[in-house]
């Protein structure tokens, strides 16, 4: 009995004992479990702050002794669930190994946008595209035409620039090699000569501008309509007065005109006729003038005075049927003065007004088929007599 209970206190002593030992085991294997994974978290955050992707850590658990004791605990270690076993009587399992996998490279590519199209283009694209097309070649055209203008303007001022240096008859300018020297000596501006190419073309630009700033010869073309008076003769009626001319304008004003005038008379002399009836003789009367005159300013309003000299050509016929007939003509030299103005509308157009009066200095008549058509009741004959002619003028330089 004794040996029994001997046995069975030894029993429990060697039980309690293993139990002891299994605990102090057990202990360590969880504190070298902890380390791990703190090692193992450690790491993936400096990998998640280095932005790298990380492959998963793998812990592998240790292997379980055949006899337990005690009921191994169960870890979770990277969402993976292990358990642990400890025997009792046998020594501390090794070490789990924990197993990296290598970090993958990572590429960066420039983003892209994907937009949906229609697999067939509509009626409405087409029409666009051709559009697009047109005005790509409209543009083109334009383009290329100004550019070819401004060619031909830039090899023409090229051109007159060098006629200008060096002269139209020099020959063409040959090629020169530069050969490498000595540097040359840099002199002071005041003791470099003059280039006289330089010299000649700037002579060349001042006598340009002083010409353009000089009045230029003007030629011109004028036209006008007026009205011819006999101031000393009553029974004479005018029409109207018609004419042209040619001129020339200097730069210092002076102007030189010659033009033609037309007017139409009508002369009624008295009553002779049996029945009663004024006789009237018609008279075509022409006058071919050179005139002289002088504008005092040059801008847009201009006064002017001038002479004149008139060769007139009188031509009378009569102008009652049954009453008078035939035709008369006369020669005639008259002189004259005149005084106007005008008033430039635009660079090339002017409009004015003159008075031109006129006295006879010699005439000469052909023989009369009936001389009642030269003569006149009571003043005589109209080659005697003053006139003069109102104008107003319109003038075209070019």
């Amino acid at each position: 009995m004794n040996l029994s209970k001997s046995l069975f206190v030894i029993g429990a002593a060697l039980a309690l004992g293993g139990l002891a030992y299994a605990n102090d085991a057990l202990e360590q294997e969880l504190n070298q479990l902890y380390s791990k994974q703190l090692a193992a978290e450690k790491m993936i955050q400096d990998q998640q702050a280095a932005k790298v992707e990380n492959a998963p850590v793998v812990v592998s658990a240790p292997e379980a002794s055949a006899a337990a004791v005690a009921p191994a605990p169960t870890i979770t270690v990277n969402n993976q669930v292990n358990s642990l076993s400890a025997p009792m009587a046998e020594s501390t399992p090794a070490p789990a190994a924990i197993s990296v996998a290598p970090a993958p490279t990572v590429h960066n590519s420039p983003a892209s946008n994907i937009e949906a199209t229609p697999l067939a283009p509509s009626r409405a694209d087409h029409l666009r595209k051709a559009r697009q097309e047109v005005e790509m070649q409209t543009e083109q055209a334009i383009v290329e035409q100004l550019e070819a203008t401004r060619l031909e303007n830039e090899k023409k001022r090229s051109e007159t620039l060098l006629k200008k240096i060096s002269g139209a008859d020099d020959p063409a300018p040959q090629s020169v090699q530069v050969v490498p020297g000595p540097a040359p000596v840099v002199e002071s501006p005041a003791a470099a000569p003059a280039n006289p190419e330089v010299n000649q073309l700037k002579q060349d630009v001042a006598a340009l501008k002083e010409a353009q700033s000089k009045p230029r010869d003007e030629n011109y073309f004028s036209f006008g309509v007026g009205m011819p008076n006999y101031q000393n003769v009553w029974n004479m009626k005018s029409d109207a007065s018609i004419g042209f001319g040619w001129g020339f304008k200097s730069p210092s004003n002076v102007v030189f005109e010659g033009s033609l005038y037309y007017s139409l008379l009508r002369i009624e002399r008295p009553m002779t006729a049996p029945f009663g009836f004024p006789e009237i003789d018609n008279v075509d009367q022409y006058n071919g003038v050179a005139a002289v005159k002088y504008s005092f300013f040059t801008g847009k309003i201009r006064p002017l005075v001038g002479a004149l000299a008139s060769y007139t050509y009188r031509e009378y016929s009569c102008g009652q049927f049954f009453q008078c007939f035939g035709r008369s003509r006369s020669h005639a030299l008259d002189t004259g003065l005149l005084v106007g103005g005008e008033v430039q509308v635009s660079d090339t157009f002017s409009v004015g007004v003159e008075y031109q009066w006129y006295r006879n200095l010699s005439y000469r008549t052909e023989a009369a088929i009936q001389p009642s058509f030269t003569t006149m009741y009571p003043t005589g004959r109209i080659e005697d007599q003053d006139y003069s002619i109102f104008t107003v003028r319109g003038r075209v330089t070019f």
